[in-house]
């Protein structure tokens, strides 16, 4: 264990929103409640401590997962003196517990339909609901553009890293007046479209899998899930599709959230796409991980999971890709893996087993909630609920921890 973050203090039978979860090289960091707190993420959990505590002007509403080299994100806070409004925006010192500077979002209407994103790319924080967007300067918070959303369009969201990207949903725009959408490019410091890509009729989802090489999941059918996997070049012009061939892959993505899909991992010009399981056999449900050219579209290299084993790509990892892998039942370990696109080798870095309730969704649906960083894993809960007790007191919940190698700690 390199790092455990509980709490005693959420009353039996309440729930308790603990939003976010960061990792650095120093720290392990969570919300709760108007509150971020920090433990050790270096140490075994004997020793760890609580490294800081900040507290907030608000609950904290929307977080991203992009933290800075040097450790700094940003979040939107509620704003207690004006009607607990989700527009306080900040940027915050994972490292050091401070707050570096906090500004106003001018949104005017609250839409639960189109939520607050919020993404950072190269030096700049962007936050978006739907009827407009503001990209501000990370270093001291300055507002250094506003973007409004097209004529009968809603801004969805970004996505950031090395480019930033913005999702439209448009009603009647198309012919037929249904839904249709556009990604654009924008310039990071002005604001200003680059290019647009369009996305063909029929298209009934739509989110944007990575930004840089730039990769979209989109659906179409009666299903409303994923059907395919689109490239595009650093011009934003189409390079080749990536069939999900039904039930044989699995990328999901959030409702809400544009950026955030999982069962698939962007790199080294490839797509690592997650398979669905084997149901032929009952005796080995088993999946896989397929590579496939983001330039043709062809699949390439094939990842068993072993046997009775489902494995889940994380991210990449320099050339390779780092995943985890899950038995079907809670007796065999989890793994911590990584996959050679070159040579279709597997190599596993350690085992370690899950506490009690904290069981992986088989479909892949935890992974969201799982970061590898810095040679271990980790893993959070976005609320907690504490069972009611006959004493009254309220019991002691995990809301987060992290694993490693057996040596890492020492």
């Amino acid at each position: 264990m390199l790092a455990d973050m509980s709490t005693n203090t959420v009353l039996p039978g309440k729930t308790e929103q603990t939003p976010g979860l960061w990792v650095t090289k120093k720290a392990l960091i969570k919300g709760k409640g108007s509150d971020l707190f920090a433990v050790e993420a270096k140490d075994s959990v004997k020793t760890a401590s609580v490294l800081w505590k900040l507290s907030l002007t608000g609950t904290v509403c929307w977080t991203t997962d992009d933290v800075t080299v040097d450790g700094r994100t940003a979040m939107i806070l509620k704003d207690k003196k004006n009607g607990n409004r989700c527009d306080q925006l900040a940027m915050i010192d994972l490292d050091s517990g401070k707050k570096l500077w906090q500004t106003t979002v001018p949104r005017q209407k609250f839409d639960e339909l189109i939520p607050t994103a919020l993404t950072m790319a190269k030096g700049v924080v962007a936050t978006s609901w739907g009827d407009g967007a503001v990209g501000y300067d990370m270093r001291n918070g300055q507002k250094l553009w506003r973007l409004d959303p097209m004529k009968n369009c809603k801004i969805a969201g970004f996505t950031g890293g090395r480019t930033l990207l913005v999702l439209h949903n448009c009603y009647g725009v198309a012919p037929g007046g249904e839904l249709s959408f556009q990604v654009q490019a924008l310039d990071l410091r002005t604001g200003k479209t680059t290019w647009t890509y369009r996305l063909a009729r029929g298209v009934d989802l739509a989110n944007i899998v990575s930004s840089s090489p730039v990769v979209l999941a989109v659906g179409a059918g009666d299903d409303m899930k994923m059907t395919d996997l689109i490239s595009l070049d650093s011009r934003g012009k189409y390079q080749a599709t990536i069939r999900l061939e039904g039930d044989r892959y699995q990328v999901k993505c959030s409702d809400d959230v544009v950026g955030e899909c999982w069962g698939v991992v962007i790199g080294g010009g490839q797509a690592f796409v997650t398979s669905g399981v084997n149901l032929e056999d009952v005796d080995d449900a088993a999946n896989w991980v397929v590579s496939f050219d983001l330039k043709t579209g062809k699949a390439g290299l094939k990842f068993d999971a072993g046997h009775d084993q489902r494995m889940y790509p994380l991210r990449m990892s320099g050339n390779r890709v780092l995943a985890t892998r899950f038995g079907s039942d809670d007796a065999a370990p989890a793994s911590v893996v990584s996959l050679d696109p070159k040579t279709g080798k597997q190599s596993t870095y350690f085992y370690f087993g899950l506490p009690e309730g904290w069981a992986v969704d088989m479909d892949g649906e935890a992974a969201p909630e799982m970061q590898f960083e810095d040679g271990g894993v980790f893993f959070g809960k976005p609320s907690i609920y504490s069972e009611k007790t006959d004493s009254g007191v309220p019991a002691e919940q995990r809301m987060a921890f992290g694993v490693g190698p057996a040596d890492q700690g020492q």
